[in-house]
């Protein structure tokens, strides 16, 4: 159950935006680990079938002080599609022009004890909370969201993504599949994915979905030794 639902509340931040593909470096199984060429933006949008291009940095930050070791980090650019599911309960989303501004998830806003217009030292780094938002992901709750180009420079990786989210012009499933081989050939080293099959074959899922198979092995081994055990 608790690996189900770790796989299904990833899935659903893709759902949520309407994200057919994810854009992310070949033989990558992370987007954290995954780096790329935001100037590639233009190039996949210039390729039939694409609607939107949305791309994305992906980065991880700790408090110390708060006992968080690894927080992550969205930088999206203000108003783009990432933002769909992003409900502010507190304060404003990003808007263009933000720079050191930050919005914070429920769950983090409420274990850094800040809200809206608060200030916040990410990294060494000055910021204002802008914005506390909620979401229907347990991830984005647990996230943050700065501007892409406030994350590039505070993380040294300038003119950089972790990966883009495009959307297809079509919904079905042979578009979206035929949408993704005519990336793959277009441009190389890349590898785009489903939505699915990107959270399917993540690092973090496949750890999950291992310790729940251990977990069950070791149950079932257990109660079968109690159970022989008893007829003994």
């Amino acid at each position: 159950g608790i690996s189900w639902n770790f796989e299904r509340s990833f899935m659903e931040i893709y759902r949520a935006k309407g994200v057919d593909l994810v854009i992310v470096r070949a033989g990558n199984s992370n987007q954290l680990s995954s780096s790329l060429d935001i100037r590639m933006a233009d190039r996949l949008q210039k390729i039939e079938g694409v609607l939107e291009v949305s791309p994305s940095l992906v980065d991880t930050v700790g408090f110390e002080d708060k006992n968080l070791v690894a927080v992550l980090v969205n930088g999206w650019i203000p108003g783009s599609v990432l933002f769909r599911g992003i409900r502010p309960i507190d304060g404003r989303a990003l808007r263009e022009g933000d720079q050191k501004a930050v919005m914070l998830g429920r769950v983090v806003a409420m274990t850094l004890e800040k809200k809206a217009g608060d200030p916040l030292q990410i990294a060494g780094v000055p910021f204002q909370v802008v914005g506390v938002y909620e979401s229907d992901s347990w991830f984005e709750n647990g996230a943050m969201i700065m501007p892409l180009e406030t994350l590039q420079s505070m993380m040294g990786r300038e003119g950089q993504v972790t990966g883009f989210l495009v959307r297809s012009a079509a919904s079905d499933t042979k578009s979206i599949d035929s949408l993704r081989h005519r990336i793959e050939s277009t441009i190389s080293g890349v590898a785009a994915p489903s939505a699915r099959d990107h959270v399917a074959s993540d690092t973090q899922i496949r750890l999950a979905r291992a310790m729940a198979w251990a977990t069950a092995a070791v149950a079932l081994i257990l109660g079968s030794v109690g159970m022989l055990n008893t007829m003994l």
